[in-house]
């Protein structure tokens, strides 16, 4: 496969076809980079000629409901980290997009990725990357760089660092934000955004030439292990309530960092249509977005599991066991007599693989 991008970028070369400008999308898990992507796209200085390639560790890539429109284009990369265990699928969803010759390819990796790397990967293709902006969590990321390596590591790497969530912590937390990320990246600026949205005087950066910034920084060894990074997933086989939705996620561990998944929930007890949420979950707080405001064409078209109720949590020594009685005492405390399943995931030294394992107990 690469091997074929290499040839279609030197077709390209010979024919004089301008090669797309590649920008990679950083940040920790849950720090806003499709809430950005998501408002960035629908720019109209952006025109319509962008191409998206969203990687993510679990078989669904959920994002792609928020992203999806009729003038971008979009690749999945899902089932691990394109910086190592899903590099391979990463050299194929660019080699689908470039015959649609895009002007320019946003690349929006996991929160876990080694910005690092996939610049080195992308440049062994022929495609440099042109400029990577690192998303960064202003209510989260003081305890994430001290918890993993890998939050620091992606501030430390990037050439522009976009502040979101500001207006959800106090003017001293921002500050202290602020003080930190100019110690790990003194060279790169910082661009504060409101309510997801760059700037529009800002704009002119995404179109900087190359030269204006420099690769810095060394590749993060082993980064997921280094941090612990376990990875579980979640099935129901019916509904669940709201309350009874929120009560599991206000019991989880501090351990779990990021939730996402979608949801079939029963509003009412007699209730007998099935309402789809999708739901985000970062370091203690839910969002749940209903997925009725969606067309039906563009939610076939996110390749959603065929069992609605799923969730993905990625986290540090996450237990599977552990879990399971968390979900076991909440289930049974709020009536839930279906089927449900806790899966385990594995991290390798390549990455998280999303290998399901035998479930520990198919129902309760």
């Amino acid at each position: 496969n690469l091997v074929n991008v290499i040839n279609f970028l030197q077709s390209m070369s010979a024919k004089n076809t301008p090669i797309p400008s590649l920008i990679l999308l950083t940040g920790f898990l849950g720090s806003g980079k499709t809430t950005f992507l998501k408002e960035l796209i629908r720019h109209p200085a952006m025109g319509n000629r962008n191409a998206i390639i969203v990687n993510d560790f679990g078989t669904e890539v959920y994002d792609r409901i928020l992203l999806s429109t009729e003038t971008v284009m979009l690749a999945d990369v899902p089932g691990g980290c394109l910086c190592c265990s899903a590099s391979e699928h990463f050299h194929e969803a660019l080699h689908a997009l470039l015959p649609h010759k895009p002007e320019r390819i946003f690349i929006e990796a996991t929160g876990l990725a080694d910005p690092v790397q996939v610049r080195y990967d992308v440049a062994a293709m022929g495609i440099p990357v042109a400029l990577t902006l690192c998303v960064v969590d202003a209510e989260h990321f003081l305890l994430e760089q001290r918890l993993t390596a890998t939050a620091a590591h992606q501030v430390r790497t990037s050439n522009i660092l976009l502040l979101a969530k500001t207006d959800r912590v106090s003017a001293s937390t921002i500050e202290q934000t602020l003080t930190h990320l100019s110690t790990l990246n003194p060279m790169a600026p910082i661009i504060h955004l409101r309510t997801g949205r760059l700037p529009i005087e800002s704009l002119p950066l995404l179109f900087a030439e190359d030269s204006m910034f420099q690769e810095h920084g060394d590749v993060l060894q082993e980064h997921l292990l280094n941090d612990n990074i376990s990875a579980v997933r979640i099935r129901f086989s019916a509904p669940l309530s709201l309350p009874l939705l929120e009560d599991i996620f206000s019991a989880l561990p501090a351990t779990v960092l990021r939730c996402k998944g979608v949801m079939s929930i029963q509003i009412h007890h007699s209730d007998t249509h099935q309402h789809l949420l999708l739901i985000q979950y970062v370091c203690g707080s839910l969002t749940t977005y209903p997925i009725q405001q969606y067309s039906q064409e563009h939610i076939s078209s996110t390749n959603l599991p065929d069992h609605t109720s799923s969730l993905f949590m990625i986290g540090h020594h996450l237990v599977p066991a552990s879990l399971h009685a968390i979900l076991a005492e909440r289930l049974t405390a709020g009536g839930y007599t279906a089927e449900w399943s806790v899966h385990e995931g594995r991290v390798q030294s390549l990455g998280v693989r999303h290998h399901l394992l035998q479930p520990l107990e198919d129902s309760i």
